[in-house]
C-alpha cells in the first residue's frame, strides 16, 4: 500500500464526478455514489462506477419536486447509498427513497415526507435482513424510524420518535451478546430498537440537542459522542 499520494503519483485512475457530499459504497467491482447538478441542485444523480478503471457505467438523474433550505455546506446529495447483491438504495430527502438494480434500472420509488430541518438532510439508509431502514428525525414532532421491504419499498414497520428534534446521524447495527440491536443517536438520547419490529429496547441520556455522528463498537462496547456547547477538552489526552 503506498504511503504517499499526490494528484500525479500512486493514482490508478481519476474520474470527474458532479457535486455531492455522500460517501462511495463498494459492491464487488461497482462503486455507487450520489451527486447533484450544481446549477440548481434539483437534479439528483446516482452513479455507478467501474472499480477497476473509474469508468462511469451508468448515471440516473431524477428531478426534485421542490427546493428545500440547506446549510451552505450541505446539499441534496449528502446521504450515502446502501447496496446489496441485487440493488442500490439511495435517499434524496425531498424526493424520497429510490431503489435501482445494478444495471441502473429503477425498481421502486418510495415517496417520504421530508423531516423539517434548518440544515437539510444527511442521514443514510442501512440494510438489515429484508429491510431498508431510515431514521427521519425532524423538528415539529415529525421524527420517526422507517423500515421498508428491500424488494418492494412497502412499509415493514414504523416507529414514532416524537421526543426527538432534527438530527443527522445514521442508525447502526450492534450485536449485544446474542441480541442484534438497531442503535440511533438523536437529540439528547441514544436509543436502541429491535431491528425486526422497531420496538424500543433501551435508551441513555446526556447528549446534546443536535447530533450528527454515528456510534461505533469495539470489544463488545458501544461508543457514542456528541458536541457539548461551552465544553472544554483536555489537551493532554
Amino acid at each position: 500500500i503506498p504511503v504517499h499520494f499526490s494528484p500525479d503519483s500512486n493514482v490508478l485512475w481519476k474520474t470527474v464526478i458532479p457535486t455531492g457530499h455522500s460517501s462511495p459504497v463498494i459492491w464487488n467491482n461497482r462503486i455507487f455514489l450520489t451527486a447533484n447538478e450544481s446549477t440548481n441542485k434539483k437534479g439528483l444523480i446516482t452513479l455507478s462506477i467501474d472499480r477497476e478503471n473509474g469508468k462511469i457505467l451508468w448515471r440516473q438523474v431524477i428531478q426534485a419536486e421542490k427546493k428545500v433550505r440547506f446549510h451552505p455546506m450541505n446539499g441534496p446529495a449528502s446521504s450515502t447509498p446502501a447496496a446489496d447483491d441485487k440493488h442500490v438504495y439511495v435517499y434524496f430527502g425531498t424526493y424520497g427513497l429510490l431503489c435501482y438494480d445494478h444495471a441502473g434500472s429503477k425498481v421502486w420509488h418510495r415517496k417520504i415526507d421530508t423531516p423539517k430541518s434548518k440544515y437539510g438532510m444527511a442521514t443514510s439508509p442501512i440494510l438489515y435482513e429484508d429491510k431498508v431502514i431510515l431514521v427521519l428525525d425532524g423538528d415539529g414532532g415529525s421524527s420517526r424510524l422507517l423500515a421498508v421491504n428491500r424488494d418492494t419499498g412497502e412499509t415493514a414497520w414504523e416507529q414514532p420518535r416524537s421526543l426527538f428534534k432534527a438530527g443527522w446521524s445514521t442508525p447502526m447495527l450492534w450485536r449485544h451478546g446474542d441480541t442484534e440491536e438497531l442503535v440511533v443517536l438523536g437529540s439528547k438520547r441514544l436509543t436502541s430498537y429491535n431491528p425486526s419490529t422497531g420496538e424500543e429496547i433501551w435508551w441513555a441520556g446526556g447528549f446534546s440537542h443536535e447530533t450528527v455522528g454515528v456510534p461505533i463498537t469495539g470489544d463488545g462496547l458501544l461508543f457514542a459522542g456528541a458536541a457539548a456547547l461551552g465544553g472544554r477538552g483536555d489537551d493532554k489526552v
